[in-house]
């Protein structure tokens, strides 16, 4: 399918896309009007990392575990419970955490139907982390720190009992100088082991009030002035394209479905046939378009058919021509009669031949009586001349489908000659008769033009039995409806 083909289908189901796009809007509308306000409020911690806050710089995949930790421990059911005791929640807070890639800072959002209630629980879910980092951290840091103190302690005695010996032996063992290299080598030892050990005890030291203020608030929640949801801005911008795309969407299941004939290529596609003239649509389905010298847009494109139907390089050289359509109500007994008009203005002699005798309406467009015709002449009750009735049009001539012989019955008048039980069938076979074929024979020789005015192709076999005795068939096709 082609670009154009498309916009065709959109513009030829513009009413079905915007009636879906203004209730998906107006659902959009309703929802925004109808929603609980939300309010977000948001409280930004900063995680510390030990390497950060000694100058250092700080072990990433360290820094990302921590933070994720701090998340966990943040949307986890103990916090959660914390905030419903504290803050006297009769049902969970809802409470989201992001963190900020990059950087050692987390946000801690809370979502509430009332601005300040989403603050207090912003502000009290940053405190209890930070309860709870303290609580974590500050025992394991002390116990540290004990232990590297009492070894400090303890090599502190054992240096200055070291010192202590190294003088005595000096003393008494001057002159021993591999006993005081020995106790000179102790002495240096211990000194080493406590130096070490006092650089530990430092560094846990810091690692301790690291540890005890690892996360801290940057920047307290906010009150929040506006609800983050529902946005009526958002929500209607958001239904009008789900709105649109759903009317598109619908517009192309329904042309799919949709066995009508809209398009030029799908009419020819079905026909298997070109098209040789579009009619515009008349107000009275009956109607001869124009007499005498006519200019409206339906008089010109009745001109430029008959130009269609009788060119050489479409149609050659042709005398009969048989109307007919797709489906009954489409125009062909309207095209017939203006076909024949325009025929005739152009200064041929035509005779246009209603034949459908179930149906007929020739002698209505023309203003004429039905009481002698085709019905007539078929059963031998009439002459040619004496069924050929003369219109207001010059070289205009027409010949109704009778009503001596027809009768009504639910509304379809059919011909009742005697012994008749088929009335359709038997008038497909007086139409495909030896003397049907005799009496067109007799009208070519009489007219330039013979045009035959059939029931729709299908409904009836009366138009199929007539194709062979013509030279041409228009096929009449109401766009929108066949």
């Amino acid at each position: 399918m082609e670009l154009q083909t498309y916009l065709n289908i959109l513009w030829r189901r513009k009413w079905l896309i915007l009636l879906i796009t203004v209730l998906v809007v107006g659902a959009a509308y309703a929802y925004t009007v109808l929603a609980t306000p939300l309010y977000v409020s948001t409280t930004t911690l900063r995680v510390v990392t030990i390497g950060s806050e000694l100058g250092g710089r700080p072990d990433r995949d360290y820094t990302e575990l921590l933070m994720s930790t701090y998340a966990s421990i943040a949307t986890g059911g103990t916090v959660r419970s914390e905030l419903m005791r504290e803050l006297g929640l009769d049902a969970r807070p809802t409470i989201a955490v992001e963190l900020i890639r990059n950087t050692e800072l987390m946000k801690v959002q809370a979502t509430a139907a009332d601005p300040a209630l989403a603050q207090s629980i912003a502000d009290a879910t940053a405190q209890i982390i930070i309860r709870e980092s303290r609580q974590q951290f500050s025992g394991d840091g002390q116990s540290v720190l004990e232990i590297l103190q009492r070894q400090v302690q303890q090599v502190e005695s054992e240096l200055a009992t070291a010192r202590q010996n190294y003088d005595q032996l000096a003393q008494q063992n001057a002159n021993d100088s591999s006993a005081l290299d020995a106790a000179r080598k102790s002495i240096e030892l211990k000194e080493r082991t406590y130096s070490g050990l006092l650089d530990d005890y430092e560094t846990a030291r810091i690692n301790e009030a690291v540890r005890a203020n690892a996360i801290y608030v940057v920047e307290p929640a906010n009150l929040p002035a506006n609800p983050s949801s529902p946005r009526g801005d958002v929500n209607l911008v958001m239904g009008l394209m789900v709105g649109l795309f759903l009317g598109m969407a619908l517009a192309f299941l329904v042309d799919n479905l949709d066995t009508r004939l809209y398009a030029n290529e799908q009419i020819e596609a079905v026909a298997q046939a070109p098209i040789i003239g579009e009619i515009p649509r008349a107000r009275d389905s009956l109607r001869i378009a124009y007499s005498g010298n006519g200019h409206t847009a339906q008089s010109e494109a009745f001109r430029r058919l008959r130009v269609n139907v009788l060119a050489p390089n479409i149609s050659g050289n042709i005398q009969t021509l048989l109307v007919t359509s797709a489906k009954e109500g489409d125009g062909k007994s309207t095209v017939a009669g203006n076909l024949a008009l325009t025929m005739a203005q152009s200064g041929r002699r035509v005779i246009l031949v209603d034949c459908n005798i179930h149906q007929p309406s020739v002698h209505e467009l023309f203003d004429l009586p039905n009481e002698a015709g085709l019905s007539n002449l078929l059963a031998g009750h009439a002459s040619l001349s004496g069924v050929t009735q003369e219109t207001k049009i010059p070289r205009l001539h027409i010949i109704a489908s009778g009503t001596d012989l027809l009768l009504p019955m639910n509304g379809v008048h059919s011909i009742m000659p005697a012994g008749l039980v088929d009335r359709l069938s038997q008038g497909a076979e007086l139409l495909g008769s030896p003397r049907m074929a005799t009496i067109l024979a007799e009208l070519r020789e009489a007219y330039d033009i013979v045009i035959l005015d059939t029931p729709a192709v299908t409904e009836i076999t009366d138009a199929m039995v007539l194709a062979p005795f013509v030279d041409e068939i228009v096929l009449v096709v109401a766009r929108h409806q066949s």
